[in-house]
Formats: structure tokens, sequence, C-alpha cells
């Protein structure tokens, strides 16, 4: 997350299950999308990216925190 002004905005990557088509996947980062803005106080964008998730490995943690 970052501050663009007196409001903030975020960019994240998700995980999915490399099954889902395409519609699928767009609908998870929308509804994550979703939840993020209204949820996260002064939080007015956020932008999720979805990727397919590797069989057979653990997904990694690729998220950070930024202060």
């Amino acid at each position: 997350m970052r501050w663009i002004g007196h409001r903030l905005h975020a960019d994240a990557e998700l995980d999915v299950d490399p099954a889902l088509d395409l519609a699928q996947a767009h609908r998870i980062a929308h509804d994550a999308e979703h939840e993020l803005t209204h949820t996260v106080p002064k939080l007015t964008t956020a932008l999720i990216h979805a990727y397919p998730a590797e069989h057979g490995s653990s997904i990694p943690d690729r998220g950070r925190t930024v202060e």
C-alpha cells in the first residue's frame, strides 16, 4: 500500500487455483478488491493481479508491508 495524497492505494498479487478459468480468476480478484476498499479506512483503490498457483508446491508469501 502507498499513500497518494490523503488516500491509500494497494497493489497485490493473488495466487489462485490454476484449474480456474479466466472469468473465475477475475471474479476472485474483483471480490478481493471490493473487500479491501470497503474494509480498510482511507483505501480508495486496490489493484489485485490473479496468477495461477503452481501445483505440488507451497505458495510462497510474496506479500510485504510498507510503513
